[in-house]
């Protein structure tokens, strides 16, 4: 989990490295990032992670812009499945997926 809007910057800046990995941004009301998905696409699959700073849980916006990513990613013809990876100890994360 991040704790700082920094923390979230160099988590997109390292998946720029790599050209199958699309970051995006969950902004705050001010438009300051306040979280991150992430996904991958390989071979067909799909892998997704997300964090959401602290202070901003429990709201639904990862709730939200999950729902927005996945529905984008299950649009596309060329995967044939769509895999999280979740912190087994998160289980507030793990809910998110049910």
């Amino acid at each position: 989990p991040f704790e700082s809007a920094a923390e979230i910057r160099v988590w997109i800046r390292a998946g720029r490295r790599d050209a199958c990995v699309t970051s995006l941004a969950v902004l705050g009301p001010s438009d300051a990032a306040i979280g991150l998905v992430r996904f991958s696409r390989r071979e067909g699959d799909a892998v997704v992670g997300y964090a959401l700073h602290a202070a901003w849980r429990g709201r639904g916006l990862m709730s939200e812009a999950l729902r927005l990513t996945l529905g984008r990613l299950f649009c596309d013809p060329g995967l044939s499945r769509i895999l999280a990876r979740v912190a087994p100890d998160n289980a507030a994360s793990q809910a998110l997926l049910t």
